[in-house]
């Protein structure tokens, strides 16, 4: 449950809490909380804490503490900006007094997706510095192998250097080569088969030159043929012929 309106903490209170419990609780009026509604996600600080520890790694002396939270700034989506605006919110020196899930619960935003995005500005961070340090420092780094390559020594370096400037060819990465083998005793040849038709015409065909008989008429040729006999045999049968003829 929010309070809008918390009155501010007695003396006497102020001095059973102690100056960090005091620090903590007017963070939590500044974002107007009951730390009581603050729900604290499992693993969710350590992660962030992580992630903190690695960007301030090489930091300078001088330079200042980078928070996880800090890391929303360089993020454009929506949900890092009212976190954001809720963690600017509290004085500079209450902010680290409470958790983030602090922030997320005043903003309405979920611990995780401020986890995922906080994540990605670090890894963002981390490609863009480590392309920063190669561009500055490789001119630096190109001396030294010169310097080396000139040295008795510095065989290596004098070939990288040949190898750098196409002095000498780069080698050729490695060939496989497959051979496959067919046994063509094991092969077996797909032939489509030909139309019943066809076969069928080649093999009357082949009736036909071994009886040396020509092949079978049509069925019209045939058809009059019969028709011719049967005149034939009516003509005879209507004027019989005798011995003499």
């Amino acid at each position: 449950m929010t309070t809008d309106h918390q009155p501010p903490i007695p003396a006497e209170d102020r001095a059973r809490l102690g100056q960090t419990a005091y620090k903590r609780d007017l963070a939590y009026q500044h974002l107007g909380l009951d730390p009581q509604d603050v729900e604290r996600v499992p693993f969710l600080w350590p992660n962030l804490r992580g992630i903190a520890r690695r960007l301030n790694r090489d930091r300078a002396e001088d330079a200042p503490v980078v928070c996880p939270l800090d890391l929303l700034q360089w993020s454009e989506d929506p949900a890092a900006h009212k976190v954001l605006q809720k963690y600017l919110s509290v004085p500079e020196s209450y902010r680290r007094l409470l958790p983030a899930e602090a922030y997320c619960c005043a903003a309405g935003v979920s611990p995780w997706r401020i986890l995922e995005i906080v994540t990605g500005v670090a890894v963002r961070l981390g490609t863009q510095s480590s392309a920063i340090l190669a561009a500055i420092w490789h001119p630096r780094v190109v001396e030294k192998t010169i310097e080396m390559a000139l040295t008795d020594e510095g065989t290596a370096d004098r070939n990288a250097l040949h190898r750098a400037t196409g002095f000498t060819p780069l080698p050729k990465g490695s060939t496989t080569i497959v051979n496959v083998q067919q046994n063509a005793q094991g092969q077996v040849a797909t032939v489509a088969a030909p139309r019943p038709e066809d076969t069928i015409r080649i093999l009357s065909a082949r009736f036909n030159e071994a009886r040396l008989t020509r092949p079978a008429p049509p069925m019209s040729d045939a058809a009059d043929a019969i028709a011719q006999g049967n005149e034939a045999g009516d003509d005879q049968a209507l004027h019989p012929r005798g011995p003499c003829g």
